[in-house]
């Protein structure tokens, strides 16, 4: 079975990331006429609205859910990258979430709604990195080390017609669980999302600035962020394409009537590797994946290494550049 082409959009925050899950989608969906399943941590799809299914809008092409409140995330992502998907069921203590094991169609995994499935949007590298490590100080799990600093606090609660205390216990990850979430992210979650019956998997992160293993000098690699320092100069490699998504002020006019210049905020996404505004001499990591060839003809298209994003110009243009419709040829009626 074929992979799914993997592409990783990363960048601080308002940098267009999730705008652009729905540039994507939406050119998923008129190419192929299957929907996304949009997975996410972050704190809201608002950009996206108007693409989510939902009971007013069950022609939405974006099926979502939000794990951000999931207790337990590392057995649920193990089985949303293996085609499950939430449901609410009823069960022995009543109604409750539960993961239905994933229907197909051919080869093409089926939405609750029937239609195919053709991209997995997944939010993001960094937050669904924070939730597991979130759960590992809940549960204080041991990985190696114990959770550092453990200590425990008493709230006053009701429940049931009655108030009692409930201790709850709070304290910090150690190394040994940063180093487990990194290499479950990238070493595990990532290779089986590519795994899955869909034709595209796209992920989003934070940028972050991580410490040089061979050098030791601290803050010297900029790259996406999963969760600690450790992992950031090699992320960007378990990735098909890799966007480095930014804004850049960019001038309008040389000076307005009171000597001051204006601008306007352009926002890209760079497809090769770029210096970083302040600190020149590092560079961000970005990478696609092109013959030589096309390589060149990607320049000419898309000069300065980024390609620019606007209201009705996204990252469907550089699908549409890999991806060209096929010519159109009449029938033979006669």
């Amino acid at each position: 079975m074929p992979r799914a082409s993997t592409m990783l959009l990363y960048g601080d925050s308002g940098t267009g990331k999730t705008s652009q899950i729905g540039e994507i989608a939406k050119w998923v969906y008129a190419r192929t006429g299957r929907i996304t399943r949009l997975i996410s941590a972050d704190s809201g799809w608002d950009p996206l609205m108007d693409l989510i299914i939902t009971p007013t809008n069950p022609a939405g092409i974006i099926e979502a859910w939000n794990i951000a409140y999931v207790t337990s995330p590392l057995p649920v992502l193990i089985k949303l990258s293996e085609g499950y998907w939430p449901s609410i069921e009823d069960g022995p203590g009543g109604l409750g979430l539960v993961l239905k094991t994933p229907t197909f169609k051919g080869r093409n995994i089926l939405a609750a709604d029937g239609r195919e499935v053709g991209m997995y949007a997944n939010e993001g590298l960094s937050t669904w990195s924070d939730l597991i490590i979130m759960s590992h100080i809940r549960k204080q799990t041991k990985i190696g080390q114990d959770v550092v600093g453990s200590f425990s606090d008493v709230v006053m609660v009701e429940k049931a017609g009655k108030t009692r205390e409930e201790t709850i216990s709070f304290a910090k990850a150690a190394p040994s669980h940063f180093g487990q979430v990194q290499d479950f992210m990238l070493l595990d979650l990532v290779p089986r999302f590519s795994a899955l019956a869909v034709d595209y998997v796209v992920w989003t992160g934070h940028e972050a600035k991580g410490d040089d293993e061979v050098s030791g000098i601290k803050g010297s690699i900029l790259g996406p962020a999963t969760c600690g320092k450790a992992a950031v100069g090699r992320t960007a490699r378990k990735f098909g394409d890799t966007f480095h998504m930014t804004t850049v002020a960019v001038p309008i006019a040389a000076t307005t009537p009171n000597g001051k210049s204006t601008f306007r905020v352009e926002y890209r996404a760079y497809y090769e590797p770029h210096a970083d505004d302040v600190l020149t001499r590092m560079q961000w990591p970005a990478k696609i994946s092109l013959s030589l060839n096309r390589v060149q003809e990607i320049h000419k298209k898309f000069p300065g290494g980024y390609i620019p994003l606007g209201v009705s110009a996204g990252l469907d243009q550089w699908l549409e550049f890999v991806h060209p419709a096929p010519v159109q040829t009449q029938e033979l009626a006669k």
